[in-house]
Order: C-alpha cells, then structure tokens, then sequence
C-alpha cells in the first residue's frame, strides 16, 4: 500500500490518507484487477520488468527486449 500514488483531474500527485478502511478497499480494489487481467498476463509473449524503472526508460526497455527477441519495428517515419 505504500506504492500507491494518487493524482488529481490534472495528474497531480495528492496526498490521501491510508486508514484502515482505505487500505481494505484499495487492496480489494487490487485484488479484483489481477483475478480479471491475470489470464492476458500469462498469455503475453513478453513480460518485462518494470519495477524500479523510471517512466522515461521503459519505452527503451521493451525496445530493446524486442530487439533481442529478433524483432525489428519500423521506423518513425514508416509508422506515421
């Protein structure tokens, strides 16, 4: 529970409160999102690590994965 961050409309962070009722719900709230999203996770190809990772270089990890997997994406030209 100490990882969650919240934000406003304008994706400010906010601080709130974690009593004991807040932690129940928000960990409820968790658990139902991995029970529903856990079987498109055991079917992904890749699974990439991105904990600890700043937000900036997670594009260039799954990058990279993919390249050493053999896979080649077009470039930026190519995709727009």
């Amino acid at each position: 529970m100490k990882r969650l961050t919240f934000y406003d409309k304008d994706s400010k962070p906010i601080t709130v409160v974690m009593n004991d009722k807040n932690k129940k719900h928000y960990l409820r709230k968790i658990k139902l999102d991995h029970t529903y999203f856990k079987s498109s996770y055991e079917r992904a190809d890749y699974q990439i690590n991105i904990e600890n990772v700043k937000l900036n270089d997670i594009l260039n990890l799954i990058l990279r994965k993919l390249q050493e997997r053999g896979i080649s994406l077009p470039s930026k030209e190519k995709r727009h």
